[in-house]
């Protein structure tokens, strides 16, 4: 019991001190949701690039908000999802951002999570995707974790960045953009070849600002409970 109250006083001040810090600099966010489907997504924009000339931007809809009643929880999660259609082209996700695939074999593989994107002589040959307020003070950002230690920005957990899926014959460039914190981004950036298609895993979560008044409170909390439980300690 000890040991679990210790760890929750570790947590919720260094929740109350990283909020701090984070409010300090910018605005302070804390993640709300690092498990996001396609349609969760909605309210960012997707702006589409020819030779660097901006062709059109649209914001992402929900499409489907409705799961599956399979019982595997990836299968039920393909049919959460979301995307833009623009003049000639789609990008659309489906499942969880953060990416699966079963069995993880080169052939004969069932991929989850994955982004589309589609153009039928649109010549399209970047696209621009700005997580911009989702609703209200929730932001969608991209989780751009790398290889090496497990990092975990305002609880973010595991996460991925871009990856090429198989099947495509073309490169992609990708660049993140707009850093909100750590590994967290805003704006993720995709230049490939025109009439280009292709598919790919990015992952994304959902993050709240959070006003001063809360971050205050939570750091007041959290130093509430250590100097009570170094009084415990002592007695």
């Amino acid at each position: 019991m000890k040991n679990k109250l210790s760890s929750a006083l570790s947590l919720l001040a260094g929740a109350g001190l990283m909020a701090m810090t984070s409010f300090s600099s910018q605005a302070a966010y804390i993640v709300s949701d690092n498990v996001v489907t396609g349609d969760e997504m909605a309210g960012i924009q997707v702006s589409a690039y020819i030779d660097d000339v901006l062709f059109e931007t649209f914001t992402w809809q929900a499409i489907n908000t409705v799961p599956g009643t399979s019982g595997n929880e990836y299968d039920d999660a393909e049919e959460l999802s979301g995307g833009v259609s623009g003049t000639g082209w789609s990008l659309e996700q489906e499942g969880f951002t953060l990416g699966e695939c079963s069995p993880c074999t080169p052939e004969g593989a069932t991929i989850y999570g994955a982004w589309s994107f589609f153009q039928e002589g649109a010549n399209i040959n970047k696209l621009v995707i700005s997580t911009v307020s989702t609703s209200g003070d929730l932001l969608a950002v991209f989780d751009n974790e790398t290889a090496g230690p497990v990092l975990d920005t305002l609880g973010s957990g595991t996460g991925r960045g871009f990856f090429l899926l198989p099947g495509s014959d073309f490169k992609v460039a990708a660049s993140y953009n707009d850093q909100v914190e750590g590994e967290l981004f805003s704006s993720l950036t995709l230049e490939f070849a025109s009439n280009a298609g292709f598919s790919f895993w990015a992952d994304t979560d959902l993050v709240e600002k959070v006003s001063a008044p809360h971050v205050f409170s939570l750091l007041g909390l959290a130093l509430a409970f250590s100097a009570f439980a170094r009084r415990k300690r002592q007695a």
